[in-house]
């Protein structure tokens, strides 16, 4: 059987000192694995993304931390801000943003805390939701969010802090920080045992126990937010079981899009895909999915 492969990949060096480390000593392994989970890589923006980055507008904004927030806008009218994944960048989401603009929106996609052009070190779930909750507040004509991956989980939980937004859109995002943590361990080479050495430091650091972050649990609080989910089948940074928990947890007021062949970021640029979200963010009806 041909061998799954990942589109996202550590440094070959940070698998290998962590497996190292681990058969040494676990809480050594835990260590460097924590410094890690929390510092995203900035990957160079490949070529392909540079005509949206040239079309965009840019600015700054300085978010609680004192630290500067890039962003980029395409287009005029009601706001939809596009939150990228981990590790990523807010030219990931240009396509969506120029179709979205096309269509009479303002589309404001920015790099997260510590991600792209943004200044930071570090960051986590929590920094990215109040990112959005910051740039809400400077559009405070936001209409609807898009999140991709991580920042798919970071716009519902958004959503509870800014009544406005009656639509989310989530593609290829985890269902609970556990999962995020598995995916972490499997992808560095750890057990589960750091795993569960690193869910017990964010539930310390954050006060609060993991499935509070889940969508189900936020999803109780949001009984009139309507939500549009697309997944890949092969998706292999985030399962598609993740989006068919969370269309569980929707209760019947979002769709679940499901596509085939197109893995975790690719899906971004679908022209199918874009089109499905487009509609879905424009779309007058409330009771329309």
């Amino acid at each position: 059987m041909e061998k799954k492969k990942k589109s996202f990949q550590l440094p070959n060096w940070i698998r290998f000192t962590v497996s190292t480390l681990e058969r040494l000593n676990t809480r050594w392994a835990f260590v460097l694995a924590r410094h890690f989970f929390f510092r995203p890589i900035r990957f160079p923006r490949p070529s392909y993304e540079e005509n949206v980055f040239n079309s965009s507008e840019k600015s700054k904004v300085i978010d609680i931390q004192g630290r500067a927030i890039q962003l980029f806008s395409w287009g005029r009218g009601p706001t939809v801000i596009l939150s990228h994944g981990w590790s990523g960048r807010g030219t990931q989401m240009g396509k969506i943003a120029i179709a979205l603009a096309n269509s009479g929106f303002r589309a404001v996609a920015y790099d997260a805390p510590a991600h792209g052009l943004s200044a930071g070190s570090k960051s986590n779930l929590q920094e990215i939701v109040e990112t959005i909750e910051l740039l809400s507040k400077e559009f405070p004509d936001v209409h609807a969010y898009v999140g991709h991956s991580l920042g798919g989980l970071a716009s519902l939980h958004a959503a509870t802090r800014i009544p406005q937004v009656k639509r989310v859109v989530m593609i290829g995002s985890p269902n609970r920080i556990t999962e995020i943590i598995e995916n972490f361990c499997r992808m560095i080479r750890a057990s589960y045992k750091v795993g569960d050495l690193l869910n017990e430091t964010i539930e310390k650091q954050f006060g609060l126990p993991s499935d509070h972050y889940s969508s189900a649990h936020v999803l109780e609080s949001l009984p009139n937010l309507l939500g549009l989910i697309v997944h890949d089948e092969e998706d292999y940074d985030v399962t598609i079981e993740n989006a068919r928990e969370i269309e569980r947890a929707w209760r019947g007021r979002a769709q679940l899009v499901e596509t085939k062949g197109l893995g975790h970021r690719r899906i971004l640029s679908d022209e199918k895909v874009i089109h499905r979200v487009v509609n879905f963010v424009k779309a007058q009806n409330t009771n329309n999915l």
